[in-house]
């Protein structure tokens, strides 16, 4: 519908008007968010003012003319001109927020774009899981725990299996798990811990202490690995940390080479635009796409996931 629509439509501001809401777009690793925004805004600038947009104005005229009479006359004003002012859609005319992804981070990246910049606030807020692949290798340890860093030491991760490293997750897994109840101050056990997992998704009041709610090993091939992890109030310092412990929890060292969101609440890499897409048409028709997830799950802008509260935080 919206492709049709926008293959009809030769006005400009008319096309504009469409552009209030969130799209979903492939972020390279090592592209800032800055660079984002010039690179997608550029490109939807330079597709509006492709289209009809509107003339410049006009000034009135007042000449002499004979017989002590005055001429009027209705003449394009130049200082409004898009040569002298540049053109009609800039940079500037588009409010722009994002979800946040560090600078070495790929995937998905939402972004709001005029009226959706709220949405985007309130998708913040209500902290959605977003699921990552974190690639590491084993038998070499740096400086910051990722690849591009100075390498401090080395180990041997030959009697390294899959199933020594599931058996590691699943540990790690079910700690964070515990740790989540011992925020509530109760134990995992208890009817408490129950009564609290019934109201829903736990999520500690704190937006800085990590959780992680799943992990599991989707790739192995020595020394190289790829952990699966749903997660909120991730930081891509945490996932250098986690591939380093991971190492250490299998007698070997590792470093992280490499971090992709592959979901951000309902939001999929599957339907993200990649760099190549980021054009006026094909933005209009992602807008539409995430329009109709979050009309399926209008709880994403909901605060309805459960917070742990200062209170339920004492322990017992």
């Amino acid at each position: 519908m919206q492709n049709s629509m926008l293959a009809h439509i030769k006005d400009a501001n008319t096309v504009l008007n469409t552009l209030n809401g969130i799209i979903n777009v492939y972020k390279p690793a090592g592209v800032s968010v800055n660079n984002i925004k010039r690179s997608l805004l550029g490109n939807l600038c330079k597709g509006l003012n492709s289209l009809q947009t509107r003339p410049p104005i006009e000034r009135v005229v007042i000449s002499d003319a004979a017989h002590d009479r005055y001429k009027v006359d209705v003449a394009t004003d130049w200082s409004d001109h898009v040569l002298t002012v540049g053109e009609r859609h800039q940079i500037s005319d588009f409010k722009f927020n994002t979800s946040h992804l560090s600078r070495l981070t790929s995937g998905v990246l939402l972004v709001g774009l005029n009226a959706g910049t709220q949405q985007i606030h309130r998708i913040r807020d209500n902290r959605l899981i977003r699921v990552y692949h974190v690639t590491g290798e084993l038998g070499t340890s740096t400086e910051n725990n990722f690849k591009d860093s100075l390498v401090i030491a080395r180990a041997n991760y030959t009697h390294v299996w899959p199933d020594k490293m599931n058996a590691i997750l699943s540990s790690m897994q079910a700690s964070h798990q515990r740790k989540m109840f011992e925020l509530c101050g109760v134990h995992i056990q208890s009817n408490s811990a129950f009564e609290i997992a019934k109201r829903g998704l736990i999520r500690p009041a704190s937006q800085t202490v990590p959780i992680l709610y799943g992990m599991k090993c989707v790739q192995f091939d020595r020394p190289k690995f790829t952990i699966e992890i749903h997660a909120i109030n991730e930081h891509v310092k945490y996932f250098g940390e986690l591939i380093q412990e991971i190492g250490l929890q299998l007698h070997s060292v590792a470093c992280c080479t490499g971090v992709r969101c592959i979901r951000h609440g309902h939001f999929t890499n599957k339907d993200s635009l990649l760099r190549s897409n980021w054009h006026l048409q094909e933005v209009v028709t992602n807008m539409a796409q995430c329009r109709q997830i979050i009309d399926e799950h209008p709880n994403m802008l909901r605060q309805e996931n459960v917070e742990l509260t200062e209170k339920e935080q004492e322990p017992q």
